[in-house]
């Protein structure tokens, strides 16, 4: 497995890929501290078509130990495993936002 250097800014390419906005260059910095830093701003309103990162934002992701690159591992794992359902739409994965309300419900404790 190839080691990645996690001070190198991610390309355009990739961070198109994982949501970014704008393909704009973020450096993925490992530190100890809370990783807030590596996340784009929180909206303050979410639309009701996400990006993957928009998506992570939403189920709150950024508040864990994520990166948004294992924040979109971890989407991809529950869409692998059918607890999360995707839309393909112009090449691209998008999260509807009742899907993402639906999974949250389905994962909240009953008593």
């Amino acid at each position: 497995m190839e080691e990645l250097d996690h001070t190198t800014p991610l390309s355009s390419e990739e961070t198109t890929s994982l949501g970014l906005p704008g393909g704009a260059q973020q450096s993925v910095e490992n530190s100890t501290e809370g990783r807030s830093s590596d996340w784009p701003p929180r909206p303050a309103v979410f639309p009701d078509l996400m990006t993957p990162i928009e998506a992570a934002m939403f189920l709150r992701l950024n508040e864990t130990e994520h990166c948004p690159q294992s924040a979109c591992r971890t989407l991809n794992y529950w869409r692998d495993r059918g607890d999360l359902k995707a839309t393909k739409y112009a090449r691209r994965v998008w999260f509807l936002r009742e899907e993402l309300e639906r999974f949250l419900k389905n994962k909240t404790e009953e008593k």
